[in-house]
């Protein structure tokens, strides 16, 4: 379920990271370390990754706790760069790269984005209409566009819809390739439109989502016909950044495939699938499918296979043929896509030559010298050199916490006010979303998931901390199978079949409080120490407004 806070930061920011247009910016300074500030557009594009990584709520203790976490940043990173940590060839690479992704999003935000005209009342009128409807659908996926314009095409000449899904998801039976119900704001962006503006019974043409190419079938469509003027005039504002992200996000990726297709890209087939071999003969084979990138150490091996000079692509830009060579993809490897990397190789270097043309066209532009591209890559700066330093106070010898520490600990985290909470549950652990759904819409149907490979029990399982996954088993319904995204390639259909809960003191916690304790006090000290010194503003009235305007008050 997306929390109410997500949806508050996510619909004031763009998809890239930067907003819709600079005057979309808001630029209201919310606290200043050792001079620099930290406005409430920096607050509102770390916020919602905090909240995520959390599984928090957005609250005023939320929102005071990770000002709190971005001052500690900041001085952590002034002081790691007082010590000459940004001095050296791996920060160099990492600010280079991070410059390079800011411009390419500001590129796209100057170009594209601020050019997008706002939706008129008849869009925003008609967006209100759907935002009561949920449809009910059916699907078929394909890997390409090719395979999706085949069964298309079938389709037009007399196909019958369920008899194909069947062939596609290997499903049995009328429950093939059913999703069942969507709403307006819910799911894929490009997905739901296209289902939104079919007729019952009418199917889409080939439309693509970030999993592949679908044809969708309109089954049946339930609404609440009540739609009153004061309702449309009370979320008109909420309507018209949902409507522009919207159309932002759809109409960006179709902007960005345009000028990428401008390129006339011809594609080195056997120098990539080199590249291919040699990024799966580097990588660790422990757990792949639960990883986000490629790591460093295998960035160096994939590179001592190949010259750095071999061509991967040529292509034409600003009049010109032009190469892109193996050097150019290895500066991004350790932060592209894993599963891309490794299984769809060329997809990954098209990854990588996409974010050197959309930088290099704005720097062509001037863009860098905007104070706030200045500011995202100051930031971004910084916040590498604070990991670095947290890092290393983490490894630094333990220090053993008073009993004094260990109580406030306990208190702080509100462990005498929660409880344990135990689970009986199972899981089918799945490595793609089009398996994930198949699976779950197999299991509802009556398949038994101990049928399924990947399949785990367990009982009496302690859900009590963490997020992600432990999270949802701490808040999702019991006794029906629900799909979960873990990140990397990963997907999980699980049921609850039962929860319970009972009070925890601090002797039941202790081992644990005290483990944290000594890895994290020489972080803390030297954090306490940092603010002592410091000079630090908060803008408690800027911020306190703000909260008020989001209804935080």
């Amino acid at each position: 379920m997306i929390r109410r806070a997500i949806l508050h930061v996510l619909f004031a920011c763009a998809v890239a990271g930067l907003c819709f247009g600079q005057a979309g910016i808001d630029n209201r300074i919310v606290a200043e370390v050792e001079g620099i500030s930290i406005s409430v557009q920096r607050f509102k594009g770390t916020y919602v990754q905090y909240l995520i990584r959390t599984g928090s709520d957005d609250t005023r203790e939320n929102r005071y706790r990770h000002l709190d976490n971005l001052i500690s940043t900041y001085l952590l990173g002034l002081e790691a760069e007082r010590l000459g940590l940004g001095e050296s060839e791996e920060v160099r690479v990492y600010v280079e790269r991070q410059t390079k992704r800011i411009m390419g999003s500001r590129y796209v935000e100057v170009t594209f984005t601020e050019q997008l005209p706002q939706p008129t009342d008849e869009e925003l009128r008609e967006a209100f209409k759907k935002s009561k409807e949920t449809r009910i659908v059916r699907h078929l996926l394909f890997k390409t566009f090719d395979d999706a314009r085949i069964a298309y095409e079938e389709l037009q000449n007399g196909a019958d819809f369920l008899r194909l899904a069947i062939e596609n998801t290997g499903v049995q039976d009328s429950t093939a390739g059913l999703i069942g119900e969507i709403g307006y704001w819910g799911g894929d962006d490009a997905f739901t439109e296209a289902a939104f503006s079919l007729d019952l019974d009418s199917v889409s043409t080939p439309v693509r989502s970030g999993i592949g190419w679908h044809i969708i079938r309109a089954e049946n469509r339930l609404y609440d016909p009540l739609l009153t003027e004061d309702e449309y005039q009370l979320r008109k504002e909420h309507l018209r950044f949902q409507t522009r992200r919207r159309r932002y996000i759809i109409e960006g990726d179709r902007y960005v495939r345009t000028q990428m297709e401008a390129l006339n890209v011809r594609v080195n087939a056997p120098v990539i699938n080199a590249v291919h071999e040699a990024l799966n003969d580097a990588v660790a084979p422990d757990e792949p499918s639960k990883r986000v990138t490629v790591t460093s150490s295998e960035v160096a091996v994939v590179s001592e296979g190949l010259s750095k000079d071999a061509i991967l692509l040529e292509y034409s830009m600003d009049g010109e043929r032009r190469q892109y060579l193996f050097r150019d993809y290895l500066a991004w490897l350790d932060g592209l896509p894993f599963q891309e990397a490794i299984q769809s190789t060329e997809a990954s270097v098209g990854r990588a030559l996409r974010n050197d043309v959309l930088a290099s066209r704005g720097f062509a532009m001037g863009l860098d010298r905007e104070p706030f591209v200045a500011d995202e890559i100051r930031y971004y700066q910084l916040v590498y050199l604070a990991n670095a330093a947290a890092r290393a106070l983490r490894n630094h010898e333990g220090i053993e916490p008073t009993e004094e520490q260990i109580r406030n600990a306990f208190e702080q985290a509100g462990m005498g006010e929660t409880t344990r909470v135990m689970a009986d549950y199972w899981s089918v652990h799945l490595t793609s979303y089009e398996q994930a759904v198949q699976a779950q819409e197999r299991i509802s149907a009556g398949v038994d998931a101990e049928a399924f490979d990947g399949f785990l029990r367990f009982e009496a399982a302690d859900i009590t901390s963490g997020g992600g996954l432990m999270h949802h088993l701490r808040t999702i319904p019991l006794g029906r199978p629900i799909l979960l995204g873990a990140g990397g390639g990963d997907w999980y259909v699980v049921e609850v079949v039962r929860r319970t809960s009972e009070t925890v003191d601090l002797d039941e916690r202790r081992e644990v409080i005290v483990g944290e304790l000594t890895k994290h006090l020489p972080l803390a000290m030297a954090l306490e120490d940092l603010r002592e010194k410091a000079v630090i503003q908060i803008h408690t009235n800027t911020f306190e407004k703000w909260l008020q305007e989001d209804g935080l008050d």
